[in-house]
């Protein structure tokens, strides 16, 4: 695409190109290459089918709507992701010099094909589209450069959008935390009987976590104010800056406390069972036991199904961990015995059945 673009006007020697191909294949052969020394086809063969699978069908309960990507670079890469695109609109004047215009474009293409590629996958996950970060914070940077050398102007639409969805950003930040903080006054109105019973989870809150959110909307206005008055150094200086710190922020006191919701329960349990010879079978899709059970293939073996364990003739005990909206169907088995419910998983054991 690049090249096609460009309608031949070469940038790189053939010379280049050898050198990217092989360094290109000798740092990616440090990974199959050696799995397939070791193990043969039969890895990477599963490994790109599966990859065809995600693509064609959503996996996981990962569908979600073709916009998806657009929405999650919108807010994941806030400011760069609004500064961007008025680099995007300027496409013919992007660089100053050849070598630069055409990184310039292959930045353009990068970002294109992978926000393409990722918005048709069937299979929607937030981190699939991170490589258009580079060139989004690539485009941001150089739209900034160019705002400061007078070359290009930061227009009023653009920065009422830009302050109009970070005051929505901070004010997302700050209602989050009031709501867990109260939990108490907003659960008489959540129906869903899962959803009720993770906002019960035992997390502590320490009743300041909504100040970040807070914080973070002083200081957009103030670099609104900033960006308004053309002080542009100082206003995109705060801006970047005060997003880095909140988001450094969120990710330790907040974050946490929305893992303990999500999965406290179950990790603690997989942890528990790290020493014991058992089955660990799951009734949602996770990949949790494999890294906190330390989990073995012997303790669930693919030819074996759940309603086996549940009535077959098992050697060893099996767990079972189930969300709440998911539990009816291991109840049915008068041999799985509920241990626990808690954050809205419910947690069964079968113990090995009595020979006579």
């Amino acid at each position: 695409m690049f090249f096609f673009y460009r309608r031949r006007r070469w940038v790189l020697t053939l010379c280049d190109g050898i050198f990217f191909g092989v360094v290109a294949l000798l740092v990616s052969a440090l990974w199959y290459g050696v799995e397939t020394l070791r193990n043969g086809w039969w890895f990477l063969d599963s490994f790109i089918r599966y990859q065809i699978g995600l693509f064609r069908e959503p996996v996981a309960g990962h569908g979600q709507p073709f916009y998806y990507h657009v929405v999650v670079l919108l807010f994941g890469v806030f400011p760069a992701s609004f500064i961007a695109l008025g680099a995007l609109r300027r496409s013919s004047s992007f660089a100053d010099s050849e070598v630069q215009s055409a990184f310039a474009l292959l930045m353009a293409i990068v970002f294109g094909v992978v926000l393409t590629i990722f918005s048709i996958s069937t299979t929607k996950i937030a981190h699939y589209s991170s490589l258009c970060y580079f060139p989004i914070t690539f485009f941001a940077a150089r739209e900034i450069h160019r705002i400061l050398l007078g070359a290009a102007s930061w227009g009023k639409l653009a920065r009422l959008a830009c302050a109009g969805f970070g005051a929505l950003v901070a004010l997302l930040l700050t209602l989050f935390p009031l709501a867990l903080i109260y939990v108490e006054r907003i659960l008489p109105f959540v129906k869903d009987e899962l959803i009720r019973a993770v906002l019960q989870s035992p997390v502590e809150w320490r009743s300041y976590e909504w100040l970040i959110g807070a914080f973070y909307f002083l200081f957009v206005v103030l670099s609104t104010v900033l960006l308004w008055q053309k002080k542009f150094e100082l206003g995109f200086g705060m801006l970047f800056f005060s997003t880095g710190l909140t988001l450094h922020l969120f990710t330790l006191f907040i974050a946490p406390k929305v893992e303990a919701y999500i999965q406290a329960e179950p990790i603690a349990f997989y942890k528990s069972l790290q020493d014991e010879d058992c089955y660990i079978v799951t009734g949602y899709k996770s990949y949790a036991p494999y890294f906190y059970a330390r989990f073995r293939p012997q303790q669930c073996p693919s030819n074996l199904d759940h309603e086996w364990l549940a009535t077959g003739p098992i050697t060893k005990p099996a767990y079972f961990v189930a969300k709440l909206d998911g539990a009816a169907w291991y109840e049915q088995f008068p041999e799985l015995k509920v241990i626990k419910r808690s954050g809205g998983y419910v947690f069964f054991k079968r113990d090995v059945p009595h020979v006579p």
